[in-house]
């Protein structure tokens, strides 16, 4: 009976959960008027996220500003171009977890002699 009753626990935790995920892009993080892009490094990615109980009580917020961030520091980049960013929020019966993903090219900016 145990062994039944841990099943349709677990089934209803899988059936009780859901999804929620939001989306925009832009050209750049950061204004590119009068700078000259040296190098472009590639894709990168940065995210952050916060968990929610009951969806009353936030522990943190995902913050944009710190996944940009992020997808800076893995390429040692001035910013990023081409930038994509989603928001997904899981729910689960008791608490939900909303993570913030930015992705883009890293570059790095010519510097003014």
């Amino acid at each position: 009976m145990k062994k039944y009753f841990f099943i349709l626990i677990i089934i209803t935790s899988l059936l009780a959960q859901g999804c929620l995920t939001m989306s925009g892009m832009t050209a750049s993080n950061t204004p590119l008027v009068n700078k000259k892009i040296e190098n472009n490094a590639g894709k990168t990615e940065g995210s952050d996220s916060a968990v929610s109980i009951l969806g009353l009580w936030m522990i943190g917020r995902p913050d944009i500003g710190l996944a940009i961030e992020e997808a800076k520091k893995k390429k040692n980049a001035d910013a990023l171009i081409n930038v994509r960013w989603h928001e997904k929020t899981t729910y689960f019966i008791v608490f939900s977890i909303t993570t913030v993903t930015v992705e883009g090219d890293a570059v790095t900016f010519k510097k003014n002699k």
